[in-house]
């Protein structure tokens, strides 16, 4: 089994066709790819962390949900990115990072987010062009604080929640950063949206509105798709990933 294998198999599931325009994703370092592969670490996030551990594995090839080049590098200087992209060079060590397109994927990042917080008949909302990014279904009938909590329970995390005006019956849901969708989901019925990264100033917009916002947080809500992409290849060749959950940078601190 090659690099390539695993890079034609993961295009064919997340075409670059479903990748947002302002997006980069795909291949981030590619640089042999008929090496045999000697491991697979699948992660969110190419953090030092992340790479290091490939290296320790043995590992040749890691697969990320967040791009590891998002802006275009004018120069390689002395910065963290730089610098890990300097040691993944001399590890050789490839990336591969399949960020919006898997976002919008049937059966990719929503459809699962989807399923985890219990969306029933969920269907496509939120188009960037032709591309669908969220969900949208139903929801057994609960109150908002209710449903927060089984959120926070769903995907294992503390969550932030804005509390709406309605009982929740219609439930919209976005990975990542996906406030910019809430005022659509209102407009399509949903009583609630899961997202991550919602501000003060967005919050303060939607409430009037009577929807509840739940931020479960950018990690909690896409971290699930280190085990997609690792059933995915697992499933395909004879390999098991290395499953390289990383930590979430946000840390909350409680009163004492």
């Amino acid at each position: 089994m090659k690099i390539c294998d695993i890079r034609n198999l993961l295009n064919s599931r997340f075409p670059s066709s479903l990748s947002e325009e302002w997006d980069n994703d795909g291949d981030m370092l590619y640089l042999h790819p008929e090496s045999e592969v000697t491991g697979v670490l699948v992660t969110l996030d190419v953090t030092d962390n992340a790479v290091e551990e490939a290296i320790k594995c043995g590992a040749n090839l890691i697969v990320s949900h967040h791009p590891l080049i998002f802006k275009p590098l004018k120069k390689l200087n002395d910065t963290a990115l730089a610098l890990r992209i300097e040691k993944l060079i001399k590890a050789n060590v490839s990336v591969l990072s399949y960020h919006t397109r898997f976002d919008s994927a049937q059966g990719g990042m929503n459809d699962i987010l989807a399923e985890k917080i219990g969306l029933i008949n969920p269907q496509p909302f939120g188009f960037e062009g032709e591309i669908p990014m969220g969900r949208i279904g139903n929801y057994p009938k609960c109150s908002p604080a209710e449903f927060a909590a089984q959120v926070s329970l769903a995907l294992n995390t503390n969550v932030v929640f804005y509390e709406g005006k309605r009982e929740i019956n219609r439930v919209a849901v976005l990975g990542g950063g996906g406030k910019d969708f809430i005022h659509l989901a209102h407009t399509l019925g949903a009583d609630a949206m899961v997202t991550g990264d919602i501000t003060y100033s967005v919050a303060n917009e939607e409430l009037p509105y009577g929807i509840t916002m739940v931020d479960g947080g950018h990690y909690a809500t896409e971290v699930i798709a280190v085990d997609a992409f690792a059933d995915l290849i697992e499933e395909e060749f004879e390999v098991k990933t290395i499953r390289f959950y990383g930590e979430n940078p946000a840390k909350i601190v409680t009163l004492m």
